[in-house]
């Protein structure tokens, strides 16, 4: 231990204070390096466990992981743990009913005793209910979470009128989501056919910044969806036109901006036709009748009536005369020919389109011409339905397509700049390190050479001694010569790392 405490020392001895120190905080800055790297590559990484949870709910997965020990952290609104534990922990909680969404389902029905009152059987039912329709509303994917409210009408026998079942329900959607007026309505419906009694008009949906979504009024429901309509059409007009702009004059250098007249009104025409009947018609009703006498006999005669058939009163008819009689009777009836069409008319129709197309005073006459012409034909312009297409020739402003070129310029040169700055940093540092090598050995060779002649000698004496002590070097025992030879280095350090550059140097 003795021995490398001083061969430490003797080490320790050949640098300066400053070499010395540059080393201790090269060797703190290694050994700080090795811990951090060491702890971030053993660190666990996590993942998210749950979030957006209510406190409640948090604090009841937070006591869980606890009493499990797992490490977890808190972000925010999120809960994390190390992700090769997520999903474990995710089917144990949710085996145990953690967490519940913030809402009571039909679960609260599983530990309600024998005792309790019909009132509080009532209030369960609805606390049930509700929680149940806000967990389903809350599977949509654009909704973050939900919250539905129920009025159930009392029944008694003194009421007087009967009161209806109502709803409103609150939505907060997930960033950048919304809406549309057709997942609204399904909402209504949903909670309407949950519940005995409520329609679907008597339901109210509300989204977290109190904007009415729909509060039951069907003509509100109706202008919402014909105007989402309108803006479906003008964008489908504008978008398939602005590409037909945009290759021809060229990118920024046209717009397009059109008007669609929709009729939303839906009919059912019913309209029958009659046709008279031809020679060859279709007879609806055909009827003969035929009598025919021939010959004479036994036959009845005489005048039909009361004469006859009184005694006292005879007709005598000349019965021995032969007769024939005949009668045909014939009567057919033809109906006319009927024909019933019912048409129905869906609403939608587009009963009139107007096009504004705006084109640079840059742009030629003739391609305007051939625009135009190319914009009526795709837009499906008819003059005589009252289609209005524009084509107008203006100066744009480029100004802020110029602004922002220079903006684009200027950052370039910034960006130019300052690779020659941080190019000519580096050379000059360079630079700088190389006139301080130089320096260095200039200093270094002037020492040298300014060196007293008994230095000198005794630097010549120090060199004879070692080549004396070269062979001897690989022996086990040292002799004087090589004692003295360390000695002196341990004195003088120093003057022999002097003698040893300049050995060096001359070979």
């Amino acid at each position: 231990m003795q021995g490398i405490l001083e061969r430490l020392r003797q080490i320790s001895a050949r640098y300066t204070t400053a070499q010395k120190v540059g080393a201790l905080l090269v060797a703190v800055l290694l050994l700080l390096g090795t811990v951090m790297g060491v702890r971030w590559a053993t660190r666990p990484n996590y993942r998210v466990l749950f979030s957006g949870l209510e406190g409640k709910e948090a604090s009841a997965v937070i006591s869980k992981l606890e009493e499990k020990k797992v490490p977890y952290r808190v972000e925010g609104g999120a809960i994390l743990v190390p992700h090769e534990q997520v999903d474990r922990l995710r089917l144990e909680l949710s085996a145990q009913g953690i967490p519940a969404g913030g809402k009571v389902g039909y679960e609260v029905f599983d530990s309600t005793g024998f005792g309790a009152s019909e009132f509080s059987q009532k209030v369960n039912y609805k606390r049930a209910l509700e929680g149940e329709l806000s967990r389903t509303i809350s599977s949509l994917e654009q909704v973050e979470s939900a919250d539905v409210h129920i009025v159930l009408p009392e029944e008694g026998i003194f009421t007087r009128e009967d009161r209806k079942a109502s709803a409103s329900v609150l939505v907060r959607l997930k960033p950048g989501q919304r809406l549309s007026a057709g997942q609204v309505e399904g909402i209504r419906n949903l909670v309407a056919g949950a519940v005995m009694g409520l329609k679907a008009e008597d339901v109210a949906v509300v989204d977290e910044a109190g904007n009415t979504l729909t509060g039951g009024d069907a003509p509100v429901a109706q202008a919402s969806t014909q105007l989402e309509a309108l803006q479906a059409y003008r964008s489908y007009f504008e978008a398939s036109l602005q590409e037909v702009v945009d290759r021809v004059v060229g990118k920024g250098r046209g717009i397009v901006k059109a008007h669609v007249s929709v009729d939303f009104s839906q009919s059912v025409t019913q309209r029958e036709t009659y046709q008279p009947p031809t020679d060859q018609g279709l007879p609806s009703s055909q009827q003969t009748l035929e009598e025919t006498y021939t010959g004479a006999g036994g036959t009845a005669a005489g005048v039909p009536g009361t004469g006859s058939n009184i005694p006292d009163y005879q007709s005598i008819t000349p019965g021995g005369a032969a007769g024939s009689y005949q009668k045909r009777e014939s009567k057919t009836v033809f109906e006319n020919n009927k024909e019933v069409v019912e048409e129905t008319r869906p609403p939608g129709k587009i009963t009139g389109v107007s096009l504004a197309v705006l084109v640079d005073q840059g742009v030629d006459s003739a391609t305007v011409a051939a625009l135009e012409s190319a914009l009526a034909a795709a837009a499906g312009i008819n003059p005589e339905r009252g289609d209005v297409i524009a084509v107008q020739q203006v100066p744009f402003d480029t100004s802020a397509q110029e602004e922002a070129r220079q903006q684009l310029a200027r950052a370039e040169s910034s960006r130019r700049l300052g690779n020659w700055i941080r190019t000519g940093v580096l050379a000059l540092l360079a630079v700088l390190a190389i006139l301080f090598l130089l320096r260095r050995l200039k200093k270094v060779r002037e020492r040298l050479a300014n060196l007293p002649v008994a230095e000198i000698g005794a630097t010549q004496a120090l060199e004879e001694a070692v080549e004396k002590a070269r062979p001897m070097l690989s022996g086990t025992a040292k002799s004087p010569v090589l004692a003295s030879i360390e000695m002196f280095a341990n004195q003088r350090p120093d003057e022999v790392a002097k003698v040893l550059r300049a050995m060096l140097k001359e070979r």
